[in-house]
Formats: structure tokens, sequence, C-alpha cells
């Protein structure tokens, strides 16, 4: 399969990804009126940006290489937001149990 083919292929996935952008931004631009975990969450959606830097690559570099390092990159930033977000989710979680059990 060319790379054109697969890059175009990345990229429509990736642009029908954007309905979930909306809801992300939302919460995002909401600001102080949505917990810290829950903006944490919506900052995932950078998972989807990885996906069209790499159908971009895949134009632009020969290397199979190349793509693949920007498609890891993303995948463990990606990764990485979600389970800070889980993390922040359980402490918000434990100090409201607190704070309504005192």
């Amino acid at each position: 399969m060319p790379q054109a083919v697969l890059a175009l292929g990345i990229a429509a996935v990736t642009a029908s990804g954007y309905v979930w952008y909306l809801a992300a931004l939302a919460n995002l631009r909401a600001g102080a009126d949505r917990s810290f975990s829950r903006r944490s969450a919506a900052a995932c959606v950078s998972g989807l940006s990885p996906a069209g830097i790499v159908s971009v690559l895949m134009l632009l570099a020969e290397a199979w290489w190349v793509p693949c390092v920007a498609a890891v990159a993303g995948g463990l930033l990606s990764a990485g937001l979600r389970i800070h977000a889980s993390v922040q989710c359980r402490n918000e979680v434990r100090e409201a149990a607190r704070q309504w059990g005192s």
C-alpha cells in the first residue's frame, strides 16, 4: 500500500474525530467551572493530534521510522495525560468524600 493512500486514510479518520474536539474544548474553555481532572481528561484529545501529524509525515518523509516515532511519541503523551487525569480524579473523589464525611 503506498504511503499516500495510508496517509489519506489516517487524515480521514483524524478529521472524523473532530466532533470529539468540540466537547473537549468546551470542558477546557470552561476553566474553573469544571474540575481539574475533567479538564485534564479533555486534554487527552491530543491523542488525535499525532494522527494528523503522522499523516503529514507519511507524505513528506521517505523512511517509515519517522512517522512511527511520531505515532509512538503521541501515544505515550496521550497515555500519560490520561493516567494523570485518572489519578487527579481519584484524588478529587477522595477529597470530596473526606469533606462530606466530616
